[in-house]
């Protein structure tokens, strides 16, 4: 049945939206495998935060490698024949590993917050859309 002006939109449970765990809802007595299927409600929202840690996690330890692998590489090449001249390549290639490793971190960071916005701005307007169905 279409809404008209005579007959207002009226929510069928708003406690169900407001608290997913209410003994009204019909998302809570769903099993897991159900609602995992059904995509009634977001997961990756909590997915982002481990996925955050984890991704920084590997980050840092691709750059402790590579800044490993740089000193050990530079000081081998150093002691073999030192040439004054290779030092500024390897202290070139340190900084070089450091500043991408803090832009790594950054564009992580930055596109995390970005799928969390998107996600807020989904809740905001299921709010919106909740408060003017029950006026």
């Amino acid at each position: 049945m279409i809404p008209t002006m005579q007959q207002p939109v009226v929510m069928q449970n708003p406690a169900a939206i407001q608290n997913p765990t209410a003994a009204g809802n019909p998302l809570a007595k769903k099993s897991f495998l159900k609602r995992f299927f059904a995509f009634d409600e977001f997961i990756t929202a909590r997915l982002l935060k481990i996925v955050y840690i984890l991704g920084s996690v590997l980050i840092v330890l691709y750059i402790i490698g590579q800044l490993a692998t740089v000193l050990y590489l530079g000081f081998q090449a150093l002691s073999n024949n030192f040439h004054i001249e290779k030092f500024p390549g390897i202290i070139g290639n340190l900084l070089f590993f450091i500043a991408q490793g803090i832009l790594a971190l950054l564009v992580l960071r930055l596109y995390c917050e970005f799928i969390m916005v998107i996600f807020k701005i989904y809740e905001n307007l299921q709010a919106v859309r909740n408060r003017n169905v029950q006026i």
